[in-house]
């Protein structure tokens, strides 16, 4: 059932993952390389910020191996604009094809986009998301995280399935609550909606709600068997990201998730709570 699966970290260039994923005395510019020997994808979080130079995109394309996959986030600049209708004019989708074709450097290696919007991006924009979507020209696959409940509506779902575009399974786990048994959470994330013929999943947590990315400050195993069931788990590609504001540590949240289906653990992903 995960034989298709892409598992991996949010982010791959934390200081604070040398010595412990990382060997010690590895060079920044090496860590990609590195990373890539244990994981076959990653998110990155960085082209959110800013699209990268050419020369940016050609280093992480040599760097990794022929069947490494980048997921990569659309700029703020296209996705947080505040301009009412701004993402169904000429610029947006000129803009957002300027970041693809930044990112087609990276070959069969480009994985999908990731348009991730702000959480007062509701439903009331349906109409210029769509105008979006219906004016792109074919290109790599695309994945939509929604953090407004208004869009957890049909039309939203027809929508993305008729551009096979992910809906994006998004776990926020507030620190405090991630540790729990399943029965005791007051959290609850938005139910998953199937859209595509392939899935993205992404454990993220709350942004730097953790003083370290280091170490793991719970055991995520209980709260990934509470998804389980939920996701209806099949054959179709994934792509799963953890992230270190889920449990402390990117690398020993996937090895946890890997271990629920008895995969191998990464190098430097093991276990590694510290109290």
């Amino acid at each position: 059932m995960t034989e298709g699966w892409r598992v991996g970290t949010i982010g791959f260039a934390y200081d604070e993952w040398a010595g412990c994923f990382y060997p010690p005395g590895l060079k920044p510019e090496n860590r990609l390389a590195s990373y890539a020997e244990r994981f076959n994808a990653v998110e990155l979080d960085t082209t959110f910020y800013a699209t990268p130079s050419e020369r940016t995109v050609q280093r992480w394309e040599k760097a990794t191996p022929n069947d490494f996959h980048f997921c990569l986030k659309t700029p703020q600049t296209i996705t947080h604009r505040d301009e009412l209708g701004y993402l169904s004019t000429e610029a947006a989708i000129s803009d957002f094809q300027s970041f693809v074709g930044r990112m087609s450097i990276l070959g069969d290696k480009l994985g999908c986009i990731l348009l991730q919007f702000p959480p007062g991006f509701g439903h009331s924009e349906f109409r210029h998301l769509r105008a979006f979507l219906e004016h792109l020209p074919p290109g790599p696959k695309l994945a939509i995280e929604f953090r407004h409940k208004s869009w957890w509506e049909y039309d939203t779902m027809a929508l993305l399935r008729r551009f096979d575009i992910a809906w994006v399974t998004a776990d926020l786990v507030p620190y405090g609550e991630a540790g729990r048994p399943p029965s005791g959470l007051d959290y609850r994330p938005f139910e998953p909606r199937d859209t595509a013929s392939w899935r993205y999943l992404r454990w993220c947590g709350i942004h730097a709600q953790y003083e370290s990315d280091r170490f793991e400050v719970f055991d995520a195993t209980p709260r990934f068997q509470w998804w389980l069931p939920q996701l209806k788990l099949d054959a179709r590609p994934t792509y799963a990201f953890c992230g270190n504001s889920y449990a402390g540590y990117g690398p020993g949240s996937c090895a946890r998730w890997l271990g629920l289906f008895g995969k191998d653990i990464p190098a430097g992903a093991q276990a590694s709570l510290e109290f």
